[in-house]
């Protein structure tokens, strides 16, 4: 009820605000986490894609020592892992209607194929960056920088944006079904 120009409302001193409505904290909240949710899913979207980069590598004979067969794209554990690209498409797709139901399906594939696939690379890495801590030897090379310590750097990462799309899947179910929910 104010104007720029003429007098203030009559019978009002200017501390009436209190009546004024707020955003309720859920759609603040939700607001707040599927912006900062789809940029996590396309950073562990594109982190997953590396493993389609490392078999393109391996292809061109630029890691050198390769000792997997040739005619092998990906390791199984890689093919687990480039799994976790569908719940994050569920992911991406419960955003703009907060369907609970995709971003619970999101969360459980993203356990289950992204660090469930983290964890089979790391197991399988294993023994050759033991081998290059101890020796300073190892059995893959790309570019004179050995393979699994480029892949540990990798799967930290991963576990990194991971562990916040989790984060965040947490928070947006929290606010998803408060909705409608009266406060005490």
């Amino acid at each position: 009820m104010s104007s720029r120009a003429g007098p203030r409302a009559a019978g009002t001193d200017g501390s009436d605000f209190e009546h004024r409505e707020r955003v309720a904290s859920h759609y603040r909240i939700s607001a707040q986490y599927k912006s900062r949710m789809k940029y996590s899913i396309y950073a562990s979207t594109t982190l997953c894609l590396t493993v389609l980069i490392k078999a393109v590598f391996t292809q061109l004979n630029l890691i050198k020592g390769s000792t997997s067969d040739q005619s092998v794209l990906l390791l199984p554990w890689e093919m687990f892992w480039l799994c976790s690209i569908i719940p994050s498409i569920l992911g991406l797709m419960s955003l703009p209607r907060s369907k609970t139901m995709y971003l619970t399906l999101y969360s459980i594939g993203i356990a289950v194929f992204g660090v469930g696939g983290i964890v089979w690379g790391a197991v399988h890495n294993y023994p050759d960056a033991f081998q290059y801590f101890h020796t300073k030897k190892t059995s893959q090379t790309l570019f004179g920088l050995p393979v699994s310590g480029m892949m540990f750097l990798v799967f930290g990462i991963c576990m990194t944006v991971y562990s916040f799309s989790l984060f965040m899947t947490n928070k947006l179910l929290e606010a998803w079904r408060s909705k409608g929910q009266k406060r005490e």
